[in-house]
C-alpha cells in the first residue's frame, strides 16, 4: 500500500474527538482517545519516526510529489486559524459529560484545554510538512557515487563557491543543494552537511579531489588522442 504510515498519519490529523469530564472544579479531557498531552506528544513522535522510516524507503518519493503535497494541504485546511493561533478545527466532535457540545459552549479551562491539545495537532502537521518539503526536493537518480563522501563535498563546494551553482528559488540555501547532491548519488542525506565541510578545512591539503580528478581527465583525453 502506497505510504501506508503517512496515510495514517494524515488520517489522524484530519478529525478531533474531544471528551471532557467535568466534576467539581476539576475538568479531564481524552483527546482522540489519549488521556494526556504527554501521551499525545509520544504517540506523535513516534509515529513521525516510521514516517521518516518509509520515507526512506521510497526511493521514488518525488515521484509521488503531487500527492504528498496535496494530503497535507487539504489537511493544513482543517485546521480553523485566527491569525497564528489554531482555534479550532473543521472536523471536530466536542462532548461534555457524555453530552455533544458546541465549541462556544465549553467553560473557559476545557476551552484552554483543547487549544493546547490543538497546538500539539497542528505542530505534528508543521513538523511533517517541513519534512516532506525537504524530501521531496531530494531526487534519487540511479547512479551512485563511488567515491568517498568527502570528495563529493569538495566538488560540490568548489562549483558553489565558484558560482557555477544557482538555485532556481531564492530560498534555496547551500545545505539544501548538498542533500540534493547527495541524494541524486543515492548517498545518505547528511543532517547539516554545511558543518561537514570543515572536515576539508583540517585535511593537509583542502582541495585534494580536485586536482587528482582533473589529472585522471587530462590522461583519459591524452589516451584518446593517441
Amino acid at each position: 500500500m502506497l505510504l501506508r504510515v503517512f496515510n495514517k498519519y494524515m488520517t489522524e490529523l484530519a478529525y478531533v474527538e474531544a471528551y471532557f469530564t467535568s466534576k467539581g472544579k476539576k475538568t479531564t479531557c481524552h483527546f482522540n482517545t489519549f488521556r494526556t498531552r504527554k501521551q499525545y506528544i509520544g504517540h506523535y513522535t513516534t509515529l513521525f519516526e516510521k514516517v521518516c522510516q518509509e520515507f526512506q524507503q521510497h526511493t521514488s518519493l518525488v515521484l509521488h510529489h503531487k500527492y504528498v503535497s496535496l494530503k497535507l494541504q487539504e489537511t493544513d485546511n482543517m485546521f480553523i486559524r485566527e491569525g497564528e493561533e489554531v482555534v479550532s478545527h473543521r472536523h471536530i466532535l466536542i462532548f461534555m459529560n457524555d453530552t455533544p457540545v458546541p465549541l462556544s459552549d465549553l467553560p473557559p479551562p476545557a476551552r484552554l484545554m483543547l487549544s493546547s491539545y490543538l497546538r500539539v495537532q497542528y505542530s505534528a502537521l508543521q513538523e511533517l510538512q517541513h519534512l516532506c518539503e525537504e524530501l521531496l526536493s531530494v531526487h534519487r537518480s540511479s547512479y551512485l557515487w563511488l567515491g568517498h563522501e568527502i570528495d563529493l563535498l569538495e566538488l560540490g563546494d568548489s562549483l558553489w563557491s565558484s558560482g557555477y551553482i544557482r538555485s532556481l528559488l531564492q530560498e534555496k540555501t547551500k545545505k539544501m543543494y548538498f542533500k540534493c547532491l547527495f541524494g541524486f548519488f543515492n548517498l545518505p542525506l547528511p543532517e547539516d552537511p554545511c558543518q561537514r565541510l570543515g572536515e576539508l578545512a583540517v585535511r593537509e591539503h583542502p582541495v585534494s579531489f580536485l586536482p587528482a580528478l582533473t589529472q585522471k581527465y587530462k590522461d583519459y583525453w591524452e589516451e584518446r588522442e593517441r
